[in-house]
């Protein structure tokens, strides 16, 4: 494994840590929790997500980039190397796109205020992290492999249309149940559509011409339904972890029956979420059979 590769996967190691910590900061301050205008959903959801699907994919890329393969990793394992790490940038730079579409829906919110501008100083901060990151990846990737322009205008103009339906979404239906739980699978989907485009630009595979011509080896059932296992186990994971920090956060005595249907709720959330990171970003990461 290249040098580069794994002092990328420890760059990118931290970016996600940060992101983590900031994410967090920003929600649990006491002076900034009640005044951001991204704390409800489907722009909470983006960054839920991308900070749980960051995080596990910087660990992925630390797997990849310093697992002992015995000569070395093939054209594909490479790629998918390059790739994991660089959704984790992107996932970032979605998730602030996200909330500064929320900020600009709602300035009243928090401008003109001093934490108001230690809001856009982070997020100022962030970004400029995030995009350092992705210029060294994609500094970083073999010469053959290009940008494809086409790819990448679409990717854009998907983006854009995702911000768009955020911004349109009307708060007053996150009163209703079936309406908030559609927000947060909204803004999954954004974040997820996103980056699989992006991912598909930015590094695409210069070996498709050749799988054309050879024949594919197709996964058996029974390996393709061990990954699908994988992925349902890993969101449900996800939905239970959520509900723990969410009940030790409020530390409230709940009756059992409300403890139930939050836990469900929180559990299926998750399972939708992960579900959907699976389904977007499964095949060009490598945790899919490929098309």
């Amino acid at each position: 494994m290249p040098r580069s590769a794994r002092r990328n996967a420890v760059i990118v190691g931290c970016l996600a840590a940060f992101f983590y910590w900031a994410y967090m900061f920003v929600k649990h301050n006491s002076y900034l929790r009640n005044m951001i205008p991204f704390a409800d959903d489907p722009y909470d959801a983006v960054g839920s997500f991308a900070c749980v699907v960051g995080a596990l994919l910087a660990f992925v890329s630390l797997l990849r980039a310093f697992y002992p393969y015995r000569s070395g990793p093939d054209q594909q394992q490479y790629l998918y190397l390059v790739r994991s790490q660089i959704a984790v940038a992107l996932a970032v730079l979605i998730t602030v796109a996200a909330d500064a579409t929320a900020t600009a829906r709602n300035p009243p919110r928090w401008f003109p205020t001093y934490w108001g501008y230690v809001l856009a100083a982070l997020a100022a901060f962030t970004t400029l992290m995030a995009l350092a990151v992705l210029q060294t990846l994609l500094t970083s990737m073999p010469p053959d492999v290009k940008t494809r322009r086409g790819n990448l205008l679409r990717a854009w103009l998907v983006t854009l249309g995702g911000m768009l339906l955020l911004a349109l979404f009307p708060k007053g239906m996150l009163g209703d149940v079936a309406a908030h739980l559609f927000a947060i699978i909204l803004g999954a989907a954004v974040l997820f559509a996103s980056m699989r485009l992006f991912l598909l630009a930015l590094a695409p595979d210069g070996s498709r011409k050749a799988r054309n011509v050879e024949q594919p080896t197709r996964l058996r059932n029974a390996d393709l339904w061990r990954r699908w296992a994988g992925a349902i186990l890993l969101g449900v994971l996800v939905g239970v972890c959520a509900f723990v920090g969410e009940v030790a956060e409020h530390r409230a005595a709940l009756p059992m029956r409300r403890l139930l249907f939050i836990g469900s709720v929180y559990t299926g959330i998750g399972l939708s979420g992960i579900m959907l990171a699976y389904l977007f970003l499964g095949e060009p990461l490598g945790f899919a059979p490929r098309r």
